[in-house]
């Protein structure tokens, strides 16, 4: 009986992509077919099927955790991957040479699976392929907000005149944010500063710990900015001779500067 202790040499090395869910985006040096071998030797998830090769999990989602990106990437790719990043997570990308040298062990890498962390900022909000912001139609009558759930936050002036300003329209305001039931959140002037300046108030602090707490996995919420609501909502009671809706917001925008 063969009671030898195991020598270091002979204990196999760890595959850096062990247990990885790998995606490939674009096209490579070499056919695609030789990356998935490359990458399933490494250990990445995937099974081989008959004599010449196997194929990896080609689902892009949020149990993704490395995206190898080649050229040409298409459309439908880079607006997945914005999506993903939209909802939280945040897939790191390497180049089919990063691979190489990760599998050939010249460079250090992990590639857990991505934890849910979603980062309001200024271009997130104003510069995603994924649109944030709602506006308001000043050629009609219909708006976004009928029959819908709306995040407020620290308002200005006197919310009652300002809650029923939105309830003539059909909205409910709630100051909690619960992400099972939110649709829109209210948007301040300087909420918008502040992220230009890359600063996040309370509003978006809230906004960001409650969903990234949740067990959504979709950020389905969308911005109004107040000014535009408020000028679309005095604009529609004009111009359809809505005077008690006209009133209340008329005297919303006055409480505000008399807070001043």
């Amino acid at each position: 009986m063969n009671n030898k202790e195991p020598m270091l040499f002979d204990i196999e090395p760890l595959k850096p992509f062990d247990g990885v869910r790998v995606y490939l985006s674009g096209t490579f040096s070499v056919p695609q077919s030789v990356i998935i071998n490359e990458l399933i030797d490494a250990g990445a998830i995937g099974q081989k099927i008959g004599p010449k090769g196997g194929m990896l999990t080609q689902n892009l989602a949020k149990t993704t955790c490395v995206i190898i990106a080649g050229k040409k990437q298409n459309e439908s790719d880079l607006l997945k991957i914005e999506t993903l990043a939209h909802d939280g997570y945040h897939i790191p990308i390497i180049t089919e040479d990063e691979m190489r040298l990760i599998i050939a062990g010249k460079k250090q890498a992990s590639f857990p699976l991505p934890i849910k962390n979603v980062d309001i900022t200024f271009d997130f909000l104003f510069n995603s392929r994924v649109p944030k912001i709602i506006h308001f139609n000043f050629y009609e009558y219909t708006h976004p907000l009928g029959m819908k759930e709306l995040f407020v936050h620290d308002i200005k002036g006197k919310k009652d005149l300002l809650l029923q300003s939105l309830g003539n329209i059909g909205a409910y305001s709630n100051f909690d944010f619960d992400p099972r039931t939110i649709d829109y959140c209210w948007l301040k002037k300087e909420t918008i500063e502040k992220l230009k300046k890359g600063e996040k108030d309370e509003f978006i602090q809230i906004i960001t710990s409650k969903y990234n707490s949740s067990s959504s996995d979709k950020f389905t919420y969308k911005f109004i900015i107040e000014s535009e609501a408020i000028f679309w909502m005095e604009y529609r009671a004009r111009e359809i001779g809505d005077k008690i809706s006209l009133d209340y917001i008329t005297r919303y925008q006055q409480s505000i500067y008399d807070d001043l």
